[in-house]
């Protein structure tokens, strides 16, 4: 009687401790927030519960073709290294578990070889119990003492374990929900970024720090460029690391002829990589000798994926994401997260590159409307100034010139209405009708009536032209006298020695728009010191929000500068009046043209 009192004490005790364990365990799988912590609480304190020695839990893939080992207990480390991937198939117990929904039972080492050849030289359990956890996974249970599992026991051993596979599913469901989010919320600040630039050298550097580490513990932006594979961005989650991967790009470059190359394939294929994890196979054919496979797995890459950066059909580069410090590996959402990344970015250079592509020609067209230099004129000084409206990718219809004659000189200014290669056309015409127009006409009336029959036979529908046109000889004083006509153009301002100002020309008609058009001859006298001002409506029209610079404003700079000042620093302050009264680039093209007589215009007798 005593001896079965002991007994059932024994089995009361053994029942309550199971229990505590079991509410431990309750407790602790309700309260995970991680698949991390789920899986870290089937395993401890759920060894308790089963009274296991040893456990290991492997996770299906997404194509369910493959287990991957994502926590170990009571096992050496060597399990992990050897098994950390194995086929969805009936010769591994685990495997066969899950598929059949059954718990699988194996006692002994050689029971184990037995049915299971593959796992030769892994037995060193006396009892193995496999349980399905659902159809994700499976947990793998060993005992190093003899045991047996009655129906009961299968029975309650299976409702733990489902507990535990709903809890771990559950986390699961959440932490894929917070990276899904984390991934939306990445491709919608990348967006941002791409569209606050159009310098997509500092963009991608700002998308490689936007992916760290909402989407990787390092990425690396790959760009081909005229001179070849340039890596424009490298960004870890520890930065001390960022040396060695500096080290390894510069010892072994990412080569698009390279075989060995991962980067080098994808950038051929077109294809995007996703490894996940890396394997010792995999490195050894990225690898090009030992040094090299030494420093990659010094860098202790888990998991890789690399994504072309394609646009309008044409490669442009690749973004590289490593998880190596994380305990995390790629999966598909991931590889579509980073495809739309590299969709964005990839849109992003092309964009910038046919923007500057576009800046240059109109730099250059722009440039072929102006004169390279300005005549040098003993005796006068004059400058010029010429500012390209907004980012400057269309060319503006604005234009100056200087040119010589016989005793004298022209100065030309003037306004082409609308932009790109319509008002480069007109421009160039208006231009160069001027010039030619000066030397055979007496008066510069006479030659803004010959700009205006040509605009009119030559111009485009809806297109005009305004002028001013200004011929200067030299007077005995030392100074210039200067006649002007006006077409349609804002007058020019006379700058006097003493700070007086007064207007120079009369204002005309529009050129352009009709045959019969009122021009008129103004003459005035520069002496020397004095300064006449020519600008576009650029300059006086140049606004923020309600307020305009205008004819007042152009005033109150010119009546601001001291006597003596040179053409030079009068034409700067016009310029720095301008970019100065607004936050915002000219909405308008500005040219501004300054002449002033110092004392001594011999060089025009």
């Amino acid at each position: 009687m005593t001896a079965e009192t002991d007994q059932t004490r024994s089995d009361i005790a053994w029942l309550g401790t199971r229990l505590r364990h079991l509410q431990t365990l309750s407790a602790t799988l309700a309260g995970a927030r991680t698949e991390h912590e789920a899986i870290e609480a089937t395993l401890n304190p759920g060894l308790d519960v089963f009274e296991a020695d040893q456990a290991v839990i492997a996770m299906l893939d997404e194509s369910g073709t493959v287990f991957r080992i994502v926590a170990v207990r009571g096992y050496p480390d060597q399990v992990e290294a050897d098994w950390g991937m194995f086929p969805n198939s009936d010769e591994f117990p685990l495997s066969a578990a899950v598929r059949t929904r059954q718990p699988v039972i194996v006692y002994g080492p050689e029971e184990l070889i037995r049915r299971y050849p593959k796992l030769e030289g892994t037995g060193r359990s006396a009892a193995l119990v496999c349980l399905p956890m659902g159809d994700f996974g499976g947990i793998a249970l060993g005992y190093d003492r003899e045991k047996t599992f009655g129906d009961a026991e299968l029975e309650f051993m299976t409702a733990v374990v489902r507990q535990c596979s709903e809890a771990i599913r559950r986390t699961a469901f959440d932490a894929e929900r917070g990276r899904r989010a984390e991934r939306l919320a990445l491709l919608a600040e990348a967006g941002a970024a791409f569209a606050r630039s159009l310098d997509y050298r500092t963009t991608l550097g700002e998308v490689a720090n936007l992916a760290v580490p909402a989407m990787a513990d390092c990425c690396i932006v790959d760009v081909l460029e005229p001179t070849g594979l340039h890596q424009l961005a490298t960004v870890h989650v520890e930065p001390g690391k960022i040396a060695r991967v500096a080290e390894l790009e510069t010892s072994y470059p990412a080569d698009p002829a390279e075989p060995h190359s991962a980067v080098g394939g994808v950038l051929r294929s077109g294809e995007a990589l996703l490894v996940s994890p890396v394997t010792e196979e995999f490195v050894r054919s990225v690898t090009r000798d030992e040094a090299h496979r030494d420093a990659v797995h010094a860098l202790g890459m888990r998991s890789l994926i690399i994504v072309p950066l394609v646009a309008r059909g044409r490669t442009l580069g690749a973004i590289t994401l490593i998880y190596d410090t994380s305990n995390r590996l790629y999966d598909a959402h991931d590889l579509a997260t980073a495809a739309s990344l590299a969709d964005r970015a990839a849109l992003a250079i092309d964009n910038a590159r046919l923007h500057q592509a576009q800046t240059e020609i109109a730099r250059t067209l722009q440039h072929g409307l102006l004169p390279d230099a300005l005549p040098a004129i003993p005796g006068v000084e004059i400058t010029a100034r010429y500012l390209a409206a907004g980012e400057g990718l269309e060319v503006g219809g604005d234009f100056y010139d200087v040119w010589l004659m016989d005793g004298s000189f022209g100065v030309a200014i003037g306004d082409v209405s609308g932009k790109g290669a319509r008002a480069a056309a007109m421009t160039s015409l208006a231009r160069h009708t001027v010039r030619v127009a000066s030397l055979h006409e007496p008066t510069p009336s006479r030659v803004l009536r010959v700009l205006n029959s040509e605009i009119l036979q030559h111009r485009p529908p809806d297109m005009f032209c305004t002028a001013a046109y200004a011929h200067a000889v030299a007077s005995a004083d030392g100074g210039i006298d200067v006649t002007i006509a006006l077409g349609g153009h804002p007058p020019g301002v006379i700058v006097r020695r003493d700070g007086g100002l007064e207007q120079a020309g009369d204002l005309g008609t529009l050129l352009g728009v009709r045959e019969d058009v009122t021009l008129t001859d103004a003459g005035f006298h520069l002496a020397p010191g004095d300064v006449l001002v020519l600008c576009t409506d650029g300059v006086i029209e140049r606004r923020d929000g309600g307020r305009m610079l205008g004819e007042e404003g152009l005033a109150e700079v010119l009546a601001g500068i001291g006597a003596g000042a040179t053409a030079e620093s009068i034409a700067m302050a016009v310029e720095r009046a301008v970019m100065e009264f607004a936050s915002v680039a000219p909405e308008d093209d500005v040219a501004i043209v300054v002449v002033r007589p110092t004392g001594d215009p011999a060089g025009l007798c």
